[in-house]
């Protein structure tokens, strides 16, 4: 038995760090804690199931809409309540570090590609309210792309490595494509990497994103600011918060 707990669908991770920047030993001169908040969201709810082509068995029964309700009526109202809830989530969120975790990818220059819904849909609200990073997975493959001020990480090595990168002359102009890690053909092993995660480490100055290879070594990494005050509404939420 593991200790993670999945609440909802799409739910709120926050956790506030106490640091002592000062050496301060009185409570009355210690600076706020550093916030941080995961929003992570089913982005099946938001593109509808890329995994398994529509005639197959599993995908019919697993995904079936209620009696009476049509595929397609299921999968918009689907995703509509779940975009709803990602903008109150990101409207509430007053996080010096605001990241939001999908499987399927916005952008990705790996063999399956991005995710035009995503693109089209949440990609343009992340944006609008200052998102540090959007983390996915999906592609057996890591990189690091910013476009638009906005972070993209992919890291879905936690099984095997590595996909080509064959749709990265689709990545979107403008972007800067900081990392990629794939292989030169799938699983042709020319990467020498089997498997990888992603971590990152808080401070009050920045976030430092690390992606590392199966044996925990970094492979690259990045410092990523925090949020601009113009992004922390303040407002309140039922979030339980955890205090480390």
């Amino acid at each position: 038995k593991h200790s993670l707990s999945f609440p909802d669908y799409n739910h709120r991770i926050v956790r506030e760090f106490s640091i002592n920047d000062n050496n301060n030993e009185s409570d009355e001169e210690q600076p706020p804690p550093v916030k941080l908040e995961i929003i992570l969201i089913d982005t099946i709810q938001l593109a509808g199931n890329l995994c398994y082509p529509n005639e197959n068995a599993f995908a019919e029964s697993y995904f079936a809409p209620p009696p009476g309700v049509s595929h397609d009526e299921a999968l918009t109202a689907r995703a509509a309540t779940t975009m709803d809830w990602i903008e109150v989530a990101l409207t509430e969120s007053d996080a010096d570090y605001l990241l939001v975790v999908g499987h399927y990818p916005i952008y990705s220059a790996c063999d399956h590609g991005g995710t035009k819904e995503l693109a089209e849909t949440l990609d343009p609200l992340l944006k609008e309210h200052g998102v540090t990073a959007y983390i996915s997975g999906h592609e057996h493959c890591q990189f690091h792309f910013e476009h638009e001020s906005m972070n993209y990480f992919l890291s879905g090595t936690g099984h095997d490595c590595c996909y080509g990168s064959g749709m990265k002359q689709f990545m979107p102009k403008g972007g800067e494509l900081k990392y990629l890690l794939t292989d030169s053909t799938p699983y042709s092993g020319s990467s020498g990497v089997k498997g990888g995660f992603v971590s990152f480490d808080v401070t009050r100055e920045e976030m430092v994103v690390s992606i590392h290879r199966e044996n925990g070594d970094v492979l690259y990494d990045t410092s990523l600011l925090p949020r601009d005050q113009v992004f922390k509404t303040g407002k309140a939420s039922e979030i339980v918060v955890e205090i480390e």
